[in-house]
């Protein structure tokens, strides 16, 4: 028989479950997942679209060459060094410049320095040579104030002999114009005998020889005189014509310093077009950078190589530009971008935590795919930021053209809700539907 096991009342309460334990937990689990749903309902995400992308300029590539070429020198720069505007990259040999440039600077000293004496000789005054001329040249101011000297002297001496012959023109002139004023004056005194003397001729007191005698002087004083005035008039000629030479001869000198002033002005103006040209080129031979930026490649590495003429010498992408982040963008993701987007830029190059990231406005989508070497195709994005380096407590970063970059281009908000329903959603709509 078997023995019978009595529970009692008190072991039968004890063993009964824990109804106001289990009641209070479903309760409490009942809040939490009431307050995560209300939560994730509430709660909203950034929709993002991830895509990868590198730095670019937004600017060309600066390419710098050379318009003579000739022999590197020098080569100062290399590719990732910054540069300013104005610095030197290359130097070009110019010794054969150089020396055309002083050459053609050396030419235009002497003509300014024979213009000067010809302006001087021109006006009639000393000649003035400016004061950088007499510093630069002093023997060419020498020589042309020699030579002003020497042709003065001789212009002087022509005039002085002029001069001379002209003085004994005048005198000669002069004795001429007196003597026939003593004529004049004999003939006044013949007449006035003539007219005493004929009377007397009738009354027989004076023989009519004498008349006659008298008369034939007068005569002989009209020849004298005419012929004294007949030499008047050529010495008067020839001291008119002395003076008209004296005048020529002036102007002679003048004119051919003129004629000579203007040859040597042409000459001047192309030796100082030359001199321009020649400066340029010699400037030239320091290849400068012509913006600030990064070097990106130096084409030039042989000092003692040649170059060509136009030749590509040194690549500098300009930092002046602000950069552009291009970006690869999957084609499922193109429809939910825009022009204006807001972006996120968090370059490889430095640690997200520990250096932040960029802000940026996509502000190019390209109308078609394109396909890379492994035949995945994308469209392209371009991303600019409104920085050029990356801000930190110590010193700003420099960013690089070719830099990787993840890109990150909100397109919305979405509850938290919304993404813990996406894969139920996507399930029911695609159950009951599989063949």
């Amino acid at each position: 028989m078997k023995e019978r096991r009595v529970i009692t009342s008190t072991s039968a309460a004890l063993m009964a479950p824990p109804r106001i334990a289990a009641r209070a937990m479903l309760i409490a689990i009942c809040v939490v997942m009431s307050g995560f749903l209300a939560w994730a309902y509430s709660a909203e995400l950034d929709q993002i679209v991830f895509a990868e992308g590198r730095v670019i300029p937004s600017g060309e590539v600066q390419t710098i060459q050379n318009l003579e070429g000739g022999i590197v020198e020098e080569i100062l720069v290399r590719a990732g060094r910054h540069v300013k505007t104005g610095d030197v990259l290359l130097q070009i040999a110019g010794t054969s410049l150089t020396a055309e440039l002083n050459g053609t600077r050396q030419k235009l000293f002497e003509l300014r320095a024979e213009i000067a004496r010809l302006s001087a000789e021109i006006e009639g005054r000393a000649p003035e040579f400016p004061p950088e001329l007499a510093e630069e040249r002093p023997d060419a101011v020498e020589r042309a104030m020699t030579l002003y000297k020497s042709r003065r002297r001789q212009l002087e001496d022509t005039l002085a002999a002029v001069d001379e012959q002209l003085a004994r023109r005048g005198e000669e002139l002069e004795t001429l114009h007196a003597r026939n004023r003593l004529m004049i004056d004999d003939r006044e005194l013949l007449e006035k005998e003539i007219g005493l003397v004929e009377p007397l001729v009738s009354q027989g007191a004076v023989s009519e020889v004498e008349v006659l005698r008298l008369r034939r002087e007068l005569n002989q004083l009209d020849a004298e005189r005419k012929k004294n005035e007949t030499a008047i008039a050529t010495t008067g000629a020839l001291l008119a014509q002395g003076k008209q030479e004296r005048g020529e001869i002036i102007n002679r000198f003048r004119t051919e310093a003129i004629e000579r002033r203007n040859e040597l002005n042409t000459e001047a103006e192309g030796l100082g077009e030359a001199l321009v040209a020649s400066s340029d080129r010699v400037s030239r031979t320091a290849v400068r950078a012509p913006v600030s930026g990064i070097v990106k490649q130096v084409l030039v590495n042989t000092v003692g190589g040649v170059v060509q003429p136009g030749e590509t010498l040194v690549e500098i992408v300009p930092e002046e530009d602000t950069l552009v982040v291009e970006a690869q963008i999957k084609p499922e993701d193109i429809a939910f971008l825009w022009i204006g987007q807001q972006a996120n830029l968090r370059l490889t190059a430095y640690d997200f935590a520990i250096y932040g990231s960029l802000s940026g406005e996509l502000e190019y989508l390209s109308a078609d795919t394109v396909a890379d070497d492994q035949g995945r195709h994308f469209y392209i994005g371009r991303i600019r930021t409104g920085d050029t380096t990356l801000p930190h407590a110590e010193e700003d970063l420099p960013i690089l053209p070719g830099m990787v970059a993840r890109v990150d281009l909100v397109t919305g908000k979405r509850s938290v809700l919304d993404y813990l329903l996406k894969p139920v959603n996507r399930a029911r709509q695609r159950a009951l539907r599989e063949r």
